[in-house]
């Protein structure tokens, strides 16, 4: 059983520097097993920074008291070549997240003005 789908989609530019990332995911119900995330369908260069992505939220849901007993299951990730790196990947996988357990985004978790990617503690 589907319980969410999450997109989440990151475009900026300041001065000469870009980033892009854009990710889908959906997340299916598994009654009495551990979290999974099956990121088969994406790049391999990228699925270790969607994995940290989807388990920083999940750590957040178990923090709220909250089961996290789910398959994650990546359907897409869209990348500037020119562009991309893992933090910024793991930031977008973070938000469709969130998104998809029905968790409000932490604004701590963050792109700071000086291109540093911030995910507290």
């Amino acid at each position: 059983m589907t319980m969410g789908v999450g997109e989440y989609k990151l475009a900026i530019q300041r001065a000469s520097r870009a980033a892009y990332a854009h990710v889908k995911l959906e997340v299916h119900e598994t009654p009495g097993c551990a979290l999974s995330v099956d990121a088969g369908a994406i790049d391999g260069q990228w699925r270790a920074a969607v994995t940290f992505g989807v388990e920083y939220a999940v750590d957040r849901l178990t923090r709220q008291g909250r089961a996290a007993a789910a398959r994650v299951v990546v359907t897409s990730l869209h990348w500037m070549p020119v562009d991309p790196n893992q933090m910024a990947v793991a930031f977008v996988a973070y938000q469709a997240s969130c998104i998809a357990f029905g968790l409000d985004p932490d604004d701590k978790v963050r792109l700071r003005p000086d291109w540093v990617y911030e995910f507290p503690a």
